[in-house]
C-alpha cells in the first residue's frame, strides 16, 4: 500500500475557510511555509503548530505544478495498478478549482491534466 498526502493553500478562499480555526482556542492568525512539506499555523498568543507533508503548495501554485507531483499516478494507472487522487477540505477551499481547473480553461484542472496524459501516452 502507498500513499502521499499533499496540502494545496487555496489563498483567499483557504483563508476565509480557516478563518474560524484556532489553536488553545484562539483564532489562527498567521500561516508559515516552512521547509520542504512543511506548514505552521501561529495564534495570536504566539502558539504554534506544524504539520509535515509529502509536498506542500502556497497560494498562486498553478495546477500544472500540482499535477507535476502525481502525474506518476497515471503511468500506474494504466500499468493496471488502483489509483485514487481526491481533493478534500473545507467548503471554499479550492478543490473544485484544483480537480477542474479554471473556467476559463488558462488553467486546466488535474482531471484534464490526467486526460491529456493518457492520450499521449496512449
Amino acid at each position: 500500500e502507498f500513499r502521499r498526502v499533499l496540502f494545496r493553500s487555496g489563498g483567499a478562499g483557504a483563508a476565509a475557510a480557516a478563518a474560524g480555526a484556532s489553536i488553545g482556542g484562539l483564532p489562527v492568525i498567521a500561516t508559515k511555509f516552512g521547509e520542504e512539506g512543511e506548514i505552521t499555523v501561529v495564534n495570536s498568543k504566539k502558539q504554534m503548530k506544524t504539520w509535515e507533508f509529502d509536498a506542500v503548495f502556497k497560494p498562486g501554485t498553478t495546477n500544472e505544478a500540482v499535477f507535476k507531483e502525481v502525474e506518476g499516478l497515471v503511468t500506474s494507472a494504466l500499468d493496471g495498478y488502483n489509483v485514487c487522487i481526491f481533493a478534500y477540505g473545507q467548503t471554499g477551499s479550492g478543490k473544485t478549482f484544483t480537480m477542474m481547473g479554471s473556467t476559463d480553461g488558462s488553467n486546466p484542472g488535474l482531471y484534464l491534466l490526467a486526460a491529456y496524459d493518457i492520450c499521449n501516452l496512449l
